[in-house]
């Protein structure tokens, strides 16, 4: 079995990549703990918004919840704010 935690269009998701999830864009800033034999990645995931006030804090989320994004498009998004 693959121990990689997706999205939910199955593709891998990273400390740092960036997601959208309840039309917020977040940073991925843990992948939660690894359980079981071959050491799989199980349950939520920590993010974080992108631009966050000083009381934000990490979330945890189920990753098949949530699509990664393309760091060229959340730059533009941020230029464009």
């Amino acid at each position: 079995m693959d121990n990689t935690v997706t999205d939910m269009l199955g593709k891998p998701l990273n400390v740092d990549d960036y997601v959208v999830f309840t039309n917020n864009i977040y940073q991925v800033k843990n992948l939660g703990k690894q359980v079981g034999k071959f050491n799989r990645y199980r349950g939520a995931i920590g993010i974080m918004l992108i631009n966050p006030s000083p009381t934000t804090k990490t979330v945890k989320k189920d990753p098949r919840l949530m699509v990664k994004l393309h760091p060229g498009d959340v730059l533009f998004k941020l230029l464009k704010q």
